[in-house]
């Protein structure tokens, strides 16, 4: 036999085409089928023709673009697939892109293509257009957006054009290439902007998306606005709208002893902190003349040269000895190096926790580093700002920006966070600045003698004298430093973004709700003050039910819900500053049903129980049990295969008791398996393409089905005597007795396409099951009855799910479906729906079953298994009766408690009536002409006056135990016949669990007087019968003899 396809490797690679060769199958008549998928495709693979050479080229493919490849061979009847090639990528199609890409491709790309939405073919090799994932703005004074790579490049992405455009008001923007978000600033308040974006490769731009965001409003705000600056000891505060006669608002005091060297606020609390000398100082900042709340809450080793408030996070940073430290502002008695490794002495520090940096000004420029979540030593400062020019600088932290004077070329101008974008604000301010305040349109600096104020418009500096002075009859002049801007919008607290992968699991009354935290916000780093509280609230029909309100964890559970009522469940972010735009999820809860659903799912660490309502493990059900392939269950009792083939099972109410086995006979080892809860009978798959059968005892297994390709997957339909089983590329049903076997759906193996899994709701008397195709799942929906395993209604959800299932792990309760997911984690979706859910976000299982009584339901509102399987028909109450035409062998009736009691008579010679036959039976068990319905059956070929001597014995070995003799009016037989009579019961219902039936030997024989003897000889030892065990249609028959 020829050895496996290998991978294809590709041979020669164009912009547009792409040739793949392959080792070719040591044997003729061989037909290969390339197939490859690329962008837009979704996984799903492509085929144009055959071939018989191992090598095939592929066109019209994208350049610059991602593509994979597999073969397909044919033999005669038999086909195999390679393995999928590496990922390969088209050449740019400029020549000066060819250069960059042979560098770019010199290995072999094996990241994973990202999937995007089919655009319009772009007829050149110019960028199809980015796709634009948000376009926001937070405070109204900048406009941040984010996008990703274009779904066809043409080539090397060089760089994007990004416009924002409102009637005059234009901004421009351009990144690189790798670059995939940015912001605009400064931007108008209340303004709708016109955002667009365009890729750029060497042959040019290509098509731009488009997307409108508006600016929120400037909100109003309460409270003055003021300005502290220090003039050498004493530390002054004056209203931003204060004229020249207004006296500012000073803080001296004899025991401030040296000139002050550092000036932070903190808003929230109306505190301002100060540090002159080796000492840190906190004061009431709404009345600095009153100087009894003037508190030391620091003392360092050295002189404190600069502080800053960190007002979110509370904490309070300053520069000693050229390093760092950091305090909590309510107990700043113990300071902590931040152990920062700087190339000079910092100058300057401000703490941004709104984008949770710290900024240093060194020697050489701005630095920043991520503020430390714990105090714990951080990374090295990065240099974000490169200039020996910067004398002092402001952080803008909603609009995330650092602004900054720069004294060489006397301007003031604006940077991103990480130093790019930079944006000139001012010109030709001819004051040497020593420190500035800016914020909310408000520009403040001094050049120590003075302060002054911007007040122009335009980005020419028109800057007047503001004063500060303690008395306005005697001005004071130079020593002025420090200078801080406070008003309520100094410093903000965040407004989240709307929070992620909203996920929730309804219970019947209850709904488990799950979320992750928003997401930080560009250009902040993973420090940033997330500290948000959460609101959920349900609904229904539009009516709000209820809040929860100032949930600070990412789940709760939402109470007191109506069962199989949809609802709608809406979470919110909140923060002082504001609240996050909400996110939804609708469902349906759970029917009602007595015992609560679960699910028993297989582990590496176990068999562990886990709620429908429950995103976490409930509790352990047996540690003990490690090797699982896979499960089913019924009445507490959770019964699965192991690696070895062997079937095992446990009693889920006594655990202890340990898990009961028998060995699968070597050739039957088990993979899948199903029970049958009516019949109490195991099904399994065995030897790849079969289906085995046996009780739980092992005894008497029997292969049951053959099917033509690997069984992946069964199920066990047990009131309608059917089971569905799957394979990778079909769905099929038969009876229990191997008759009527459907084909309901069947792919073309080289379609790239797999069923997933096969599950049923019994109570609706539905089909479900998953078709795999690339990387989503389609639904199928399929109306079944009693009569027919199948009917025309077929209901097809397409692109129902992304996400694969593993070893067809399927299971249905209450209107949704559970799955396996390719990793391992249960997820569950409701069929009408297209959210998935994510059950097990912090578990993987290899099996699982899901538990609930109404999923292996009684048939007829039994409300305990029925007697479905008639009993063997007594020998003592098996008689003849006899008139003038006819002979009548009578029996007494076997009795089920669900379905229709057949009897099977069987007879070599015996000619049996045939109108009261019914032709229900399978041949294949026994003749459809001996099948009765009553206990009785008629003969008819005796001569009148017949002398009939019945004897029945215990064996053919004993003498007879009772005689009797009598005259029948019936037809002689004038040879020697032998007559087995076989009469067997069974239910007319569908299962094949078996009945012990009476098998009887009626010997009949003449002789030369006009006397004929019948003898019942008692039974019939096994040895001399041909068993048989199978179900056809409704029907029940434990012996049959041929």
């Amino acid at each position: 036999a020829p050895g496996p396809l290998s991978a294809p490797y590709a041979s020669r690679i164009g912009p547009h085409s792409i040739t793949v060769s392959w080792k070719p199958l040591n044997c003729s008549d061989v037909l290969y089928i390339p197939q490859w998928t690329g962008p837009g495709q979704a996984g799903v693979w492509t085929q144009e023709e055959n071939v018989t050479e191992p090598v095939y080229t592929v066109e019209h493919l994208q350049p610059f673009s991602l593509y994979k490849f597999r073969i397909w061979a044919v033999i005669s009847e038999t086909t195999s697939c390679s393995p999928e090639s590496p990922l390969y990528r088209t050449e740019p199609f400029g020549e000066l892109d060819k250069v960059v890409f042979k560098e770019f491709n010199a290995n072999l790309i094996s990241t994973v293509l990202r999937q995007h939405c089919v655009l319009p073919v772009i007829p050149s090799s110019v960028p199809s257009s980015p796709v634009i994932e948000s376009a926001e703005s937070a405070c109204g004074e900048s406009v941040e957006v984010s996008w990703s790579a274009p779904e066809r490049p043409g080539g090397v992405i060089v760089g994007y054009n990004l416009n924002l455009t409102a009637h005059a008001h234009v901004i421009t923007v351009t990144t690189g290439g790798d670059v995939f978000s940015t912001a605009f600033y400064p931007t108008l308040h209340n303004t709708t902007y016109r955002f667009s974006i365009a890729a750029v490769n060497r042959e040019g731009q290509g098509a731009a998306a488009q997307a409108y965001v508006t600016t929120p409003a400037r909100l109003e705000q309460s409270g003055g606005r003021w300005v502290f600056a220090s003039r050498l000891d004493s530390l002054r505060r004056h209203e931003e709208t204060a004229d020249l006669f207004t006296a500012a608002d000073c803080l001296s005091d004899q025991r401030i002893q040296r000139d002050i060297t550092g000036v932070a606020v903190c808003q929230d609390t109306n505190q301002v902190y100060f540090s002159e000398g080796n000492r840190i100082w906190e004061k009431g900042a709404g009345n600095l003349t009153d100087h009894s709340d003037l508190r030391l809450i620091h003392s360092a080793q050295a002189e404190v040269t600069a502080l800053s408030v960190d007002w979110l996070y509370r904490k309070l940073y300053y520069i000693s000895n050229s390093k760092v430290y950091l305090c909590k502002l309510d107990n700043c008695s113990s300071a902590v190096d931040f152990n920062l490794s700087l190339s000079s002495s910092p100058r300057r520090l401000t703490a941004d926790p709104y984008n949770g940096w710290l900024f240093l000004l060194l020697q050489d420029g701005i630095h920043r580093v991520p503020l430390p979540e714990d105090s714990s030593p951080t990374d090295k400062a990065t240099l974000v700002v490169k200039s020996d020019s910067v004398k002092d600088f402001v952080v803008s932290y909603p609009n995330r920006r650092l602004v900054f004077y720069n004294r060489t070329d006397r301007t003031l101008s604006a940077v991103s966070l990480d130093g790019s974008l930079p944006v000139p604000l001012l010109y030709e301010i001819d004051h040497p600045v020593q420190s500035l305040a800016f914020g909310d349109g408000l520009l403040m600096l001094t050049d120590g003698e003075k302060v002054y104020r911007e007040t122009g418009e335009g980005q020419v500096a028109i800057f007047f004298e503001f004063s500060m002075d303690c008395n306005i009859f005697e001005p004071s002049y130079g020593g002025f430093g420090n200078l801080w801007f406070s008003g309520p919008s100094s410093q903000p607290s965040p407004v989240p973004r709307r929070p992620r992968a909203l996920q929730v699991l309804f219970g019947s009354d209850t709904a488990a709700v799950r979320w992750t935290k928003p997401e930080v916000a560009n250009s902040s780093s993973l420090s940033a003050w997330q500290n948000w509280t959460y609101t959920v609230r349900w609904s229904t029909n539009g009516s709000v039910y209820k809040d929860i309100t100032n949930i600070t964890a990412t789940r709760t559970t939402v109470p007191g819900l109506q069962s199989g009522q949809s609802y709608f469940i809406t979470v919110w972010a909140s923060s002082p500053g504001g609240h996050s735009q909400p996110v939804g999820f609708e469902g349906t809860t759970l029917q009602p049903v007595d015992d609560a659903p679960f699910i028993a799912a297989a582990s590496d660490e176990g068999i562990w129980k886990q709620g429908m309502d429950s995103f976490e493990l409930l509790e352990p059900l047996t540690p003990s049990v490690l090797d699982v392939k896979d499960m089913d269950w019924y009445n507490g009792t959770v019964f699965w295969t192991n690696s070895s083939g062997h079937i095992s099972w446990m009693e889920l109410d006594d655990p202890s008791s340990g898990p009961a086995s028998f060995r699968v006979p070597q050739t039957m080892k088990a993979d899948a398996v199903a029970y049958d809860w009516l019949g109490q009978y195991l099904y399994w798959s065995c030897n790849t393409t079969m289906i085995c059968k046996a009780p739980k005892s092992g005894q008497e297994a029997e292969v049951f089905l053959i099917a033509s390709q690997k069984i992946e997957s069964l199920l066990i339909d047990s009131p309608n005597a059917a089971i569905y089983w799957s394979t990778q590329s079909t769905v099929e049903v038969c009876r229990l007795d191997g008759e009527e076997r459907l084909l309901l759906k069947e792919l073309s193996i080289f379609s790239g396409k797999k069923i997933a899994g096969v599950t049923v709701d019994l109570t609706e008397r539905i089909l479900y099951w998953l078709e795999e195709d690339g990387s989503f799942l389609h639904l199928y929906r399929a109306n079944i009855s009693s009569e027919r395993s199948q009917d025309s209604r077929l209901t097809l959800f397409l692109k129902w799910s992304s996400s694969g299932v593993l070893n067809q792990q399927l299971a249905y309760f209450s209107g949704r479906l559970v799955w396996l997911g390719d990793d391992g984690q249960l997820r569950i979706q409701e069929v009408d729906r297209n959210r998935t859910v994510l059950m097990s976000p912090n578990n993987t299982a290899m099996a699982f079953t899901l538990v609930q009584q109404t999923l292996k339901p009684f048939p007829g509102g039994f409300v305990s298994p029925p007697v479905v399987i008639p009993p063997a028909v007594s020998k003592s109450s098996i008689r003849l009766e006899e008139n003038e035409t006819e002979l009548t062998i009578l029996w007494e009736p076997s009795r089920v408690e669900f379905g229709t009691v057949l009897y099977c008579v069987v007879s070599d010679d015996l000619q049996l009536r045939s109108t009261l036959m019914r032709k229900v039976f399978s041949k294949q068990y026994c003749p459809p002409l001996h099948t009765v319905s009553d206990p009785s059956i008629q003969v008819k070929t005796f001569k009148p006056n017949s002398n009939i001597r019945i004897t029945i014995n215990l064996s053919p070995d004993i003498p007879s135990a009772a005689s009797l003799e009598m005259i029948v009016l019936s037809a002689v037989i004038s040879v020697l016949i032998a007559l087995i009579i076989i009469i067997g019961a069974f239910a007319l219902r569908p299962k094949h669990e078996s009945p012990v039936t009476e098998t009887y030997l009626l010997v009949g024989y003449t002789s030369t007087s006009t006397h004929n003897s019948w003898a019942w000889i008692g039974h019939v030892p096994d040895k001399y019968l041909d068993v048989a065990s199978s179900v056809f249609r409704h029907s029940y028959i434990k012996e049959l003899v041929r």
